[in-house]
């Protein structure tokens, strides 16, 4: 930012425009894709990668908010829904009801018909129902979209085991501890049924004991990341809105900053957002500008100009300083071997003129 632009910008509220940044890098929310985003817990994902290739029942991932359990969790959803054709994923967060619970595990596996049949607006709820050929679809449909019926877990499991065939379902439930009692319950008995499924499920570390993890479960613990993980992670961030590297920052002030951090991916962007803002914030000129005292006469001398005796020994130039029109100018003439003359009004004068004699 150059002396003008410091002058006439006195306050900022896009802060990262200061840096020629799109958005705000480190609150951005939708990261698309994920893998352009995710740094460190290299060894934590290939447990999972292992994880799903064995078919294992139920994987745990735990620790503190803001150490990346949601993100590890995104990651492996946009990985699995690359192979569709084997494997269909569901992702799951706190704030789905029982109901919807249902229909998601429902809706991957209805045909065209059955979509159209759920979807339609026909007033003759009884036509509707019997336009459902499969029974065990039609007391879902009952219990879950038309609530005349108690839900019955078995229909549920007879409907996915006939409908998964080669495929199997992965399900990642974001924050277990803060589901319904009816979706936690649901889930276990999901976990205990003999549906071909697996189940991923993360929740804070001080509700291990709430998860109820079976002895034979993978159990992923995030520590959080190491500086070169965190650098690694605020460099695709800022690059993400047209930023280079982790430019403007120097790397030892990053390593300084993330010392104090606890290691968290969310501690960490938050402090490095603070010290972005205050950078910006630094390249803007709070200081009043300083305005000339007015002068309503002044004395203008005409310096002497070095310049070749032989060729211009009587040439001098006069300045007129005061701008104000109201009285006219006292002009005092000096020339060249300090000779005094009467001094001149002048109404209009010029700004600038040269004379020669």
């Amino acid at each position: 930012m150059n002396k003008k632009e410091q002058q006439k910008n006195q306050f900022v509220y896009y802060w990262y425009k200061v840096f020629k940044w799109k958005e705000n890098p480190f609150d951005k929310k939708n990261l698309d894709p994920i893998t352009n985003y995710i740094s460190g817990y290299q060894d934590e994902r290939k447990k999972l990668n292992y994880f799903v290739i064995e078919k294992q029942r139920v994987a745990y991932i735990y620790g503190e908010d803001g150490f990346g359990k949601s993100l590890l969790l995104n990651w492996l959803l946009y990985q699995l829904k690359r192979y569709q054709d084997r494997i269909t994923a569901d992702f799951i967060d706190k704030n789905v009801k029982f109901n919807d619970l249902v229909k998601f595990l429902v809706k991957p596996f209805l045909n065209f018909k059955e979509k159209t049949i759920i979807a339609s607006n026909i007033m003759n709820l009884d036509k509707i129902t019997n336009l459902i050929k499969d029974d065990d679809l039609k007391s879902i449909y009952q219990s879950v979209y038309l609530k005349k019926k108690q839900f019955e877990f078995d229909k549920l499991k007879n409907f996915l085991n006939l409908r998964l065939e080669r495929r199997h379902l992965v399900l990642l439930i974001d924050d277990f501890e803060k589901l319904d009692e009816n979706n936690v319950t649901l889930i276990n008995k999901l976990i205990d049924s003999d549906i071909n499924l697996q189940i991923i499920i993360t929740f804070n570390k001080d509700h291990l004991e709430h998860a109820k993890p079976k002895g034979d479960s993978l159990k992923v613990h995030l520590t959080g990341l190491n500086f070169e993980s965190a650098l690694g992670m605020i460099s695709k961030r800022i690059m993400s809105v047209g930023g280079i590297g982790y430019e403007p920052f120097e790397k030892e002030k990053l390593r300084s900053l993330y010392e104090k951090t606890n290691k968290s991916p969310k501690e960490i962007l938050n402090s490095v957002k603070k010290l972005a803002i205050k950078k910006a914030l630094d390249n803007i000129n709070h200081e009043e500008e300083t305005l000339e005292t007015p002068i309503s006469k002044e004395e203008v001398k005409i310096e002497d100009i070095k310049t070749d005796t032989e060729t211009k020994e009587n040439s001098y130039e006069i300045k007129v300083v005061d701008h104000a029109k109201s009285k006219p100018y006292s002009i005092k003439i000096v020339d060249s071997k300090k000779k005094s003359v009467d001094p001149v009004k002048v109404d209009k004068p010029e700004r600038t003129f040269k004379k020669k004699e």
